[in-house]
Protein backbone atom coordinates (compact mmCIF):
# COMPACT_ATOMS: atom_id res chain seq x y z
CA UNK A 1 0.00 0.00 0.00
CA UNK A 2 0.93 3.85 0.03
CA UNK A 3 0.58 6.39 2.37
CA UNK A 4 -2.30 8.66 1.86
CA UNK A 5 -3.70 6.40 -1.01
CA UNK A 6 -7.39 4.80 -1.01
CA UNK A 7 -7.58 0.94 -1.78
CA UNK A 8 -10.99 -0.13 -2.96
CA UNK A 9 -12.72 -3.27 -2.59
CA UNK A 10 -11.56 -4.36 -6.18
CA UNK A 11 -7.90 -3.99 -5.34
CA UNK A 12 -8.23 -6.13 -2.48
CA UNK A 13 -10.83 -9.01 -2.99
CA UNK A 14 -12.82 -7.83 -0.08
CA UNK A 15 -16.66 -5.96 0.21
CA UNK A 16 -16.18 -2.92 1.66
CA UNK A 17 -18.14 -2.28 4.63
CA UNK A 18 -19.88 1.01 5.99
CA UNK A 19 -18.08 2.32 8.56
CA UNK A 20 -20.11 2.16 12.07
CA UNK A 21 -20.95 5.12 14.41
CA UNK A 22 -19.60 3.28 16.99
CA UNK A 23 -16.14 4.08 16.14
CA UNK A 24 -16.26 7.67 16.84
CA UNK A 25 -15.91 6.83 20.50
CA UNK A 26 -12.51 4.73 19.70
CA UNK A 27 -10.86 7.68 17.52
CA UNK A 28 -11.61 10.22 20.44
CA UNK A 29 -9.53 7.53 22.46
CA UNK A 30 -6.85 7.46 20.30
CA UNK A 31 -6.44 11.07 19.61
CA UNK A 32 -6.40 11.58 23.38
CA UNK A 33 -3.95 9.16 23.95
CA UNK A 34 -1.32 10.49 21.28
CA UNK A 35 -2.34 14.17 23.10
CA UNK A 36 -1.33 12.61 26.46
CA UNK A 37 1.94 11.63 24.67
CA UNK A 38 2.53 15.07 23.95
CA UNK A 39 2.94 15.87 27.24
CA UNK A 40 5.66 18.23 28.17
CA UNK A 41 6.27 16.92 31.57
CA UNK A 42 6.90 18.67 34.66
CA UNK A 43 7.42 22.67 33.80
CA UNK A 44 7.81 25.74 35.94
CA UNK A 45 4.40 27.32 35.19
CA UNK A 46 2.53 24.23 35.22
CA UNK A 47 4.16 22.42 38.44
CA UNK A 48 6.67 24.55 40.45
CA UNK A 49 5.19 27.65 40.53
CA UNK A 50 2.43 27.55 43.07
CA UNK A 51 5.00 25.33 45.29
CA UNK A 52 7.57 27.94 45.16
CA UNK A 53 5.20 31.00 45.79
CA UNK A 54 3.96 29.32 49.08
CA UNK A 55 7.73 28.36 50.16
CA UNK A 56 10.24 31.07 48.15
CA UNK A 57 9.13 33.68 46.92
CA UNK A 58 7.93 36.01 49.81
CA UNK A 59 11.57 36.24 50.09
CA UNK A 60 13.27 35.57 46.84
CA UNK A 61 11.56 38.25 44.42
CA UNK A 62 12.77 41.95 43.63
CA UNK A 63 12.88 43.77 46.98
CA UNK A 64 13.05 41.23 49.42
CA UNK A 65 15.72 40.38 51.44
CA UNK A 66 16.99 37.92 49.88
CA UNK A 67 15.89 39.30 45.89
CA UNK A 68 18.59 39.85 43.14
CA UNK A 69 19.62 42.96 43.59
CA UNK A 70 21.13 42.09 47.31
CA UNK A 71 23.75 40.61 46.24
CA UNK A 72 22.20 37.56 48.74
CA UNK A 73 19.90 36.13 47.04
CA UNK A 74 17.85 35.36 43.76
CA UNK A 75 14.53 35.91 41.91
CA UNK A 76 12.58 32.76 42.29
CA UNK A 77 8.92 35.12 41.09
CA UNK A 78 10.50 35.36 37.58
CA UNK A 79 13.03 31.87 37.55
CA UNK A 80 14.17 33.18 33.83
CA UNK A 81 15.60 36.07 34.31
CA UNK A 82 18.93 37.27 34.26
CA UNK A 83 19.02 36.58 38.09
CA UNK A 84 16.31 34.34 38.36
CA UNK A 85 16.53 31.12 39.98
CA UNK A 86 17.78 29.07 36.90
CA UNK A 87 20.65 31.72 35.64
CA UNK A 88 21.49 32.83 39.29
CA UNK A 89 25.19 31.52 40.30
CA UNK A 90 25.53 29.57 43.87
CA UNK A 91 26.76 32.84 45.89
CA UNK A 92 28.26 30.34 48.74
CA UNK A 93 30.98 28.99 45.98
CA UNK A 94 32.28 31.75 45.58
CA UNK A 95 34.35 31.28 48.49
CA UNK A 96 33.97 27.65 48.42
CA UNK A 97 34.48 26.11 45.29
CA UNK A 98 33.75 22.44 46.88
CA UNK A 99 29.87 23.70 46.50
CA UNK A 100 27.91 23.43 43.13
CA UNK A 101 28.15 26.56 41.34
CA UNK A 102 25.02 27.16 39.64
CA UNK A 103 21.30 27.13 41.56
CA UNK A 104 19.97 25.09 38.60
CA UNK A 105 21.70 23.13 35.83
CA UNK A 106 19.20 21.98 33.36
CA UNK A 107 19.64 18.05 32.93
CA UNK A 108 21.90 17.33 36.34
CA UNK A 109 20.05 17.50 39.51
CA UNK A 110 23.05 16.11 41.40
CA UNK A 111 24.92 19.24 40.02
CA UNK A 112 22.19 21.93 41.18
CA UNK A 113 22.88 23.63 44.53
CA UNK A 114 19.09 24.21 44.53
CA UNK A 115 18.55 20.38 45.85
CA UNK A 116 21.22 20.39 47.67
CA UNK A 117 19.21 23.62 49.76
CA UNK A 118 16.06 21.85 49.96
CA UNK A 119 16.00 18.78 50.68
CA UNK A 120 15.87 16.66 54.09
CA UNK A 121 18.88 18.34 56.37
CA UNK A 122 19.34 14.31 57.54
CA UNK A 123 20.98 13.60 54.11
CA UNK A 124 23.67 15.57 54.61
CA UNK A 125 23.93 17.11 51.54
CA UNK A 126 24.86 20.76 53.31
CA UNK A 127 28.16 21.01 54.83
CA UNK A 128 27.58 20.67 58.53
CA UNK A 129 29.85 23.74 59.39
CA UNK A 130 27.31 26.11 57.64
CA UNK A 131 29.56 27.51 54.76
CA UNK A 132 26.42 26.58 52.40
CA UNK A 133 23.90 28.18 54.72
CA UNK A 134 20.62 26.86 56.21
CA UNK A 135 18.47 24.26 54.55
CA UNK A 136 15.37 26.23 52.60
CA UNK A 137 13.02 27.20 52.65
CA UNK A 138 14.02 28.60 55.99
CA UNK A 139 12.42 28.13 58.98
CA UNK A 140 11.35 30.70 60.97
CA UNK A 141 11.54 30.64 64.71
CA UNK A 142 8.46 31.14 66.79
CA UNK A 143 7.95 34.12 69.41
CA UNK A 144 9.04 33.17 72.42
CA UNK A 145 7.08 34.75 75.79
CA UNK A 146 9.93 37.33 76.00
CA UNK A 147 9.55 38.57 73.10
CA UNK A 148 5.62 38.70 72.99
CA UNK A 149 6.14 40.30 76.39
CA UNK A 150 8.24 43.28 75.13
CA UNK A 151 6.19 43.79 72.62
CA UNK A 152 3.07 44.37 75.04
CA UNK A 153 4.72 46.40 76.81
CA UNK A 154 5.50 48.45 73.94
CA UNK A 155 1.82 49.05 73.23
CA UNK A 156 1.27 49.25 76.47
CA UNK A 157 3.34 52.07 76.95
CA UNK A 158 1.75 53.97 73.95
CA UNK A 159 3.65 52.57 70.51
CA UNK A 160 5.91 55.15 70.73
CA UNK A 161 9.20 55.39 68.21
CA UNK A 162 11.56 55.27 71.31
CA UNK A 163 14.67 53.47 71.46
CA UNK A 164 13.70 51.23 73.48
CA UNK A 165 10.79 50.25 70.11
CA UNK A 166 14.09 50.44 67.94
CA UNK A 167 16.55 47.78 70.14
CA UNK A 168 13.67 45.80 71.75
CA UNK A 169 11.37 45.25 69.22
CA UNK A 170 12.09 46.34 65.67
CA UNK A 171 15.77 45.27 65.66
CA UNK A 172 14.27 41.43 66.09
CA UNK A 173 11.47 42.04 63.28
CA UNK A 174 13.75 43.54 60.73
CA UNK A 175 17.37 43.59 61.65
CA UNK A 176 19.62 46.03 59.58
CA UNK A 177 23.20 46.55 59.74
CA UNK A 178 22.60 50.49 60.79
CA UNK A 179 19.86 49.32 63.76
CA UNK A 180 22.48 46.79 65.23
CA UNK A 181 25.10 49.87 64.79
CA UNK A 182 22.69 52.45 66.72
CA UNK A 183 21.62 49.77 69.47
CA UNK A 184 25.26 48.40 70.27
CA UNK A 185 23.77 44.69 69.02
CA UNK A 186 25.98 42.61 67.13
CA UNK A 187 25.12 42.04 63.22
CA UNK A 188 24.56 38.98 61.80
CA UNK A 189 25.15 39.36 57.92
CA UNK A 190 22.35 37.12 56.06
CA UNK A 191 20.22 36.18 59.42
CA UNK A 192 16.77 37.04 58.67
CA UNK A 193 14.78 38.68 61.35
CA UNK A 194 10.91 37.39 62.23
CA UNK A 195 9.04 39.65 59.75
CA UNK A 196 11.92 41.31 57.29
CA UNK A 197 11.31 38.68 54.69
CA UNK A 198 7.52 39.11 54.54
CA UNK A 199 6.83 42.76 55.35
CA UNK A 200 9.71 44.87 53.90
CA UNK A 201 9.29 48.26 52.18
CA UNK A 202 7.07 47.97 48.74
CA UNK A 203 5.57 44.20 50.16
CA UNK A 204 2.58 42.73 48.23
CA UNK A 205 2.17 41.29 51.78
CA UNK A 206 1.26 44.46 54.79
CA UNK A 207 2.30 45.29 56.52
CA UNK A 208 5.06 47.61 55.92
CA UNK A 209 7.24 47.01 58.93
CA UNK A 210 10.40 48.83 57.04
CA UNK A 211 8.14 51.98 57.96
CA UNK A 212 6.07 50.77 60.94
CA UNK A 213 4.76 54.22 62.09
CA UNK A 214 3.62 54.83 58.25
CA UNK A 215 0.86 55.16 56.31
CA UNK A 216 1.44 51.23 55.63
CA UNK A 217 2.93 50.44 58.72
CA UNK A 218 1.04 49.47 61.84
CA UNK A 219 0.62 51.93 64.68
CA UNK A 220 -2.86 53.35 64.34
CA UNK A 221 -3.53 51.19 61.24
CA UNK A 222 -6.32 49.82 60.54
CA UNK A 223 -5.89 45.69 59.82
CA UNK A 224 -6.96 44.21 56.87
CA UNK A 225 -7.98 40.56 58.18
CA UNK A 226 -10.03 42.43 61.03
CA UNK A 227 -11.67 46.21 60.15
CA UNK A 228 -12.87 46.65 63.46
CA UNK A 229 -9.41 46.46 65.02
CA UNK A 230 -5.88 48.46 64.22
CA UNK A 231 -2.69 46.60 63.82
CA UNK A 232 -0.98 48.46 66.64
CA UNK A 233 -3.71 50.14 68.70
CA UNK A 234 -1.37 52.69 71.37
CA UNK A 235 -2.31 51.62 74.80
CA UNK A 236 -4.03 48.60 74.24
CA UNK A 237 -2.29 45.36 73.58
CA UNK A 238 -5.37 43.23 73.85
CA UNK A 239 -7.39 45.28 70.83
CA UNK A 240 -4.43 45.05 68.63
CA UNK A 241 -3.89 42.84 66.19
CA UNK A 242 -0.10 41.99 65.73
CA UNK A 243 -0.45 41.89 69.43
CA UNK A 244 -2.97 38.39 68.78
CA UNK A 245 -0.81 36.86 65.97
CA UNK A 246 2.02 36.87 67.57
CA UNK A 247 0.91 35.50 71.00
CA UNK A 248 -0.74 32.87 68.44
CA UNK A 249 3.06 32.14 67.37
CA UNK A 250 4.23 31.87 70.78
CA UNK A 251 1.45 29.44 71.86
CA UNK A 252 2.04 26.96 68.70
CA UNK A 253 -1.41 27.87 67.53
CA UNK A 254 -3.05 27.13 64.68
CA UNK A 255 -4.51 29.92 62.29
CA UNK A 256 -7.92 30.89 63.57
CA UNK A 257 -11.06 32.16 62.64
CA UNK A 258 -10.61 35.08 64.70
CA UNK A 259 -6.96 36.16 64.14
CA UNK A 260 -5.99 34.45 61.12
CA UNK A 261 -2.42 32.94 60.89
CA UNK A 262 0.19 33.01 63.62
CA UNK A 263 2.90 35.64 62.66
CA UNK A 264 5.55 34.77 62.25
CA UNK A 265 3.83 32.87 59.71
CA UNK A 266 5.54 28.78 60.02
CA UNK A 267 7.03 27.84 56.38
CA UNK A 268 6.90 23.75 56.26
CA UNK A 269 9.97 22.31 54.99
CA UNK A 270 9.39 20.78 51.55
CA UNK A 271 8.09 16.84 51.26
CA UNK A 272 10.08 13.96 49.70
CA UNK A 273 7.13 13.99 47.22
CA UNK A 274 8.06 17.73 46.45
CA UNK A 275 11.44 17.77 46.30
CA UNK A 276 10.94 14.65 43.81
CA UNK A 277 9.46 17.31 41.22
CA UNK A 278 11.99 19.88 42.01
CA UNK A 279 14.33 17.42 40.82
CA UNK A 280 12.27 15.82 38.17
CA UNK A 281 12.15 19.56 36.59
CA UNK A 282 15.80 20.21 36.59
CA UNK A 283 16.22 16.24 35.06
CA UNK A 284 13.92 17.45 31.90
CA UNK A 285 15.95 20.69 31.50
CA UNK A 286 14.35 23.11 33.87
CA UNK A 287 11.71 24.06 31.30
CA UNK A 288 9.16 26.92 31.48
Amino acid sequence: MFPGRRVSSYHTGMVAQPRSRSSAPVLLALLLAACAEEDDGVTFEDDLRPLFEDRCVFCHQPGAPFGPETGAGMDVANPFAEEGLVNAPNIWAGPHPELPGQLVVPGDPEASFVIHKISDPALGYLPETGIAGAFMPYQIPAMTAGEVALVEQWVSEGAQDDSFFRCQVWYWMMPTRALAAECGIRYRPGEPGKCDTCHFAGTHNPPDLADPFGPQGVVGVRAAYRADMLRVEPGSPETSLLVQKLRASAEGNLPSSEYGTPMPRPVLPLSEEQVALVRQWIEEGAKP
